[in-house]
């Protein structure tokens, strides 16, 4: 048994009689639970997201420079051509990837936070007929 289902065990027992307001408390309390992870999921991602779309606008911009003819000269170097394209590539592989992860982690603590809710309902009401809760 893991640490939260201890802890739903040890606020509700030794309770002789339910109180609702107290099982409304519970519950909030593991919702916000929840919610703290996935802010914290959603700050990683989204700096994740900034990180590669800076790498994708250098990416853009060096390779547009590196195009254009300076008067007299041939177009751009083909070694810097390939750097700003391998820019890119890293860039939008880097945000599909982050999209990806948080998506993952999301659906995981949202399927973690439900189960969670339906646990404390559960030992909420056996709590309200008297009885102990069952691991």
């Amino acid at each position: 048994m893991n640490e939260s289902n201890e802890d739903i065990r040890r606020i509700l027992d030794g309770v002789p009689e339910y109180d609702a307001r107290r099982g409304e408390a519970v519950r909030k309390e593991v919702l916000a639970m929840f919610d703290r992870k996935i802010f914290w999921a959603k700050v990683l991602a989204w700096g994740m997201i900034a990180i590669d779309a800076v790498l994708v606008v250098v990416g853009c911009l060096g390779m547009l420079r590196t195009l254009e003819a300076q008067p007299g000269s041939e177009p751009g170097d083909l070694k810097w051509m390939i750097v700003y394209a391998v820019l890119t590539i890293v860039g939008v592989e880097g945000l599909t990837l982050a999209k990806l992860w948080y998506w993952q982690v999301h659906s995981r603590i949202n399927i973690q936070r439900d189960i969670k809710e339906m646990q404390v309902q559960m030992a909420q009401m056996a709590a309200k007929a008297g009885s102990t809760p069952s691991p």
